[in-house]
Protein backbone atom coordinates (compact mmCIF):
# COMPACT_ATOMS: atom_id res chain seq x y z
CA UNK A 1 0.00 0.00 0.00
CA UNK A 2 1.07 3.58 -0.49
CA UNK A 3 1.90 5.77 2.43
CA UNK A 4 -0.83 7.86 3.97
CA UNK A 5 -0.50 11.61 4.05
CA UNK A 6 -0.87 13.52 7.34
CA UNK A 7 -4.42 14.64 6.49
CA UNK A 8 -5.56 11.09 5.83
CA UNK A 9 -6.18 9.28 2.58
CA UNK A 10 -3.63 8.04 0.11
CA UNK A 11 -0.49 10.03 -0.63
CA UNK A 12 -0.25 8.32 -4.00
CA UNK A 13 -2.82 6.25 -5.85
CA UNK A 14 -0.53 3.75 -7.44
CA UNK A 15 -2.17 0.63 -6.08
CA UNK A 16 -4.59 -1.48 -8.09
CA UNK A 17 -7.80 -2.21 -6.23
CA UNK A 18 -9.25 -5.42 -7.70
CA UNK A 19 -12.82 -4.28 -8.02
CA UNK A 20 -14.58 -1.88 -10.32
CA UNK A 21 -16.64 1.17 -9.53
CA UNK A 22 -19.54 -0.47 -11.37
CA UNK A 23 -19.48 -3.35 -8.87
CA UNK A 24 -19.64 -0.84 -6.03
CA UNK A 25 -22.53 1.00 -7.68
CA UNK A 26 -24.43 -2.27 -8.14
CA UNK A 27 -23.92 -3.03 -4.45
CA UNK A 28 -25.00 0.51 -3.50
CA UNK A 29 -28.15 0.19 -5.61
CA UNK A 30 -29.00 -3.07 -3.86
CA UNK A 31 -28.60 -1.35 -0.48
CA UNK A 32 -30.87 1.60 -1.32
CA UNK A 33 -33.39 0.33 -3.87
CA UNK A 34 -36.15 -0.43 -1.35
CA UNK A 35 -35.68 2.71 0.74
CA UNK A 36 -37.08 6.18 0.26
CA UNK A 37 -36.25 8.41 -1.51
CA UNK A 38 -34.35 6.07 -3.86
CA UNK A 39 -37.21 3.60 -4.29
CA UNK A 40 -39.31 6.34 -5.92
CA UNK A 41 -36.62 7.59 -8.33
CA UNK A 42 -36.50 6.80 -12.02
CA UNK A 43 -33.62 4.40 -12.63
CA UNK A 44 -31.73 6.92 -14.75
CA UNK A 45 -31.74 9.39 -11.80
CA UNK A 46 -30.83 6.89 -9.12
CA UNK A 47 -27.04 7.19 -9.27
CA UNK A 48 -26.98 10.96 -9.67
CA UNK A 49 -23.32 11.99 -9.82
CA UNK A 50 -22.07 9.04 -7.72
CA UNK A 51 -20.26 7.38 -10.65
CA UNK A 52 -18.12 10.51 -11.07
CA UNK A 53 -17.53 10.81 -7.31
CA UNK A 54 -16.58 7.15 -7.06
CA UNK A 55 -14.28 7.40 -10.07
CA UNK A 56 -12.39 10.25 -8.42
CA UNK A 57 -12.39 8.52 -5.03
CA UNK A 58 -10.85 5.38 -6.53
CA UNK A 59 -8.69 7.43 -8.92
CA UNK A 60 -9.81 5.51 -11.97
CA UNK A 61 -7.95 7.94 -14.25
CA UNK A 62 -4.68 6.97 -12.49
CA UNK A 63 -2.84 9.89 -13.99
CA UNK A 64 -3.90 12.90 -11.97
CA UNK A 65 -2.17 14.33 -8.94
CA UNK A 66 -3.75 14.23 -5.49
CA UNK A 67 -5.00 17.84 -5.51
CA UNK A 68 -6.61 17.49 -8.94
CA UNK A 69 -8.22 14.18 -8.02
CA UNK A 70 -9.56 15.52 -4.73
CA UNK A 71 -10.84 18.69 -6.43
CA UNK A 72 -12.69 16.61 -9.04
CA UNK A 73 -14.21 14.53 -6.27
CA UNK A 74 -15.39 17.64 -4.41
CA UNK A 75 -16.86 19.22 -7.54
CA UNK A 76 -18.63 15.96 -8.43
CA UNK A 77 -19.91 15.62 -4.87
CA UNK A 78 -21.30 19.16 -4.83
CA UNK A 79 -23.01 18.49 -8.14
CA UNK A 80 -24.46 15.31 -6.64
CA UNK A 81 -25.83 17.18 -3.62
CA UNK A 82 -27.31 19.93 -5.80
CA UNK A 83 -28.92 17.24 -7.99
CA UNK A 84 -30.48 15.57 -4.95
CA UNK A 85 -31.84 18.95 -3.85
CA UNK A 86 -33.41 19.41 -7.31
CA UNK A 87 -35.00 16.00 -6.86
CA UNK A 88 -36.46 17.24 -3.56
CA UNK A 89 -34.80 14.53 -1.54
CA UNK A 90 -34.71 15.03 2.23
CA UNK A 91 -31.47 16.57 3.51
CA UNK A 92 -30.57 13.50 5.56
CA UNK A 93 -30.60 11.34 2.42
CA UNK A 94 -27.12 12.66 1.54
CA UNK A 95 -25.61 11.25 4.72
CA UNK A 96 -27.55 8.01 4.31
CA UNK A 97 -26.43 7.41 0.76
CA UNK A 98 -22.76 8.05 1.58
CA UNK A 99 -22.97 5.69 4.56
CA UNK A 100 -24.37 3.07 2.19
CA UNK A 101 -21.69 3.89 -0.37
CA UNK A 102 -19.11 3.13 2.31
CA UNK A 103 -20.85 -0.17 3.03
CA UNK A 104 -20.90 -0.96 -0.69
CA UNK A 105 -17.14 -0.32 -0.87
CA UNK A 106 -16.52 -2.57 2.14
CA UNK A 107 -18.72 -5.33 0.70
CA UNK A 108 -16.91 -5.08 -2.64
CA UNK A 109 -13.55 -5.36 -0.87
CA UNK A 110 -14.76 -8.51 0.88
CA UNK A 111 -15.97 -10.04 -2.40
CA UNK A 112 -12.65 -9.15 -4.05
CA UNK A 113 -10.84 -11.31 -1.51
CA UNK A 114 -9.83 -8.71 1.06
CA UNK A 115 -10.51 -10.23 4.45
CA UNK A 116 -11.21 -8.61 7.79
CA UNK A 117 -8.18 -6.56 8.83
CA UNK A 118 -6.90 -5.98 5.28
CA UNK A 119 -10.35 -4.85 4.15
CA UNK A 120 -10.54 -2.51 7.14
CA UNK A 121 -7.07 -1.13 6.36
CA UNK A 122 -7.90 -0.44 2.71
CA UNK A 123 -11.23 1.14 3.62
CA UNK A 124 -9.59 3.31 6.29
CA UNK A 125 -7.39 4.78 3.54
CA UNK A 126 -10.45 5.67 1.47
CA UNK A 127 -12.62 6.83 4.38
CA UNK A 128 -11.21 10.37 4.83
CA UNK A 129 -11.92 11.21 1.20
CA UNK A 130 -15.32 9.50 1.38
CA UNK A 131 -16.16 11.76 4.33
CA UNK A 132 -14.88 14.78 2.39
CA UNK A 133 -17.13 13.79 -0.51
CA UNK A 134 -20.12 13.47 1.84
CA UNK A 135 -19.48 16.92 3.29
CA UNK A 136 -19.13 18.42 -0.20
CA UNK A 137 -22.39 16.75 -1.28
CA UNK A 138 -24.13 18.15 1.80
CA UNK A 139 -22.77 21.60 0.92
CA UNK A 140 -24.05 21.24 -2.65
CA UNK A 141 -27.43 20.17 -1.26
CA UNK A 142 -27.58 23.08 1.20
CA UNK A 143 -26.62 25.73 -1.34
CA UNK A 144 -28.17 24.19 -4.43
CA UNK A 145 -24.94 25.04 -6.23
CA UNK A 146 -22.84 22.43 -7.93
CA UNK A 147 -19.71 24.59 -8.26
CA UNK A 148 -19.23 23.17 -11.77
CA UNK A 149 -18.01 26.54 -12.99
CA UNK A 150 -14.78 26.06 -11.04
CA UNK A 151 -12.61 23.93 -13.28
CA UNK A 152 -9.25 24.49 -11.59
CA UNK A 153 -8.21 22.87 -8.34
CA UNK A 154 -7.36 25.30 -5.56
CA UNK A 155 -3.64 26.08 -5.12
Amino acid sequence: MSEQNPTGGWSAFDEFLPFASEEILLEWRALVRHEPPWNAMPLDDLDGHLPRVLGELLNLAQEVDQATRRHGMIVGSRAHGAFRRQQRCPADSIRSEFVRLGLAIQNSLQRAGFRNRLSDDVFSCLEPDLNLARLAAARGFDTGLSDERSSRPPS
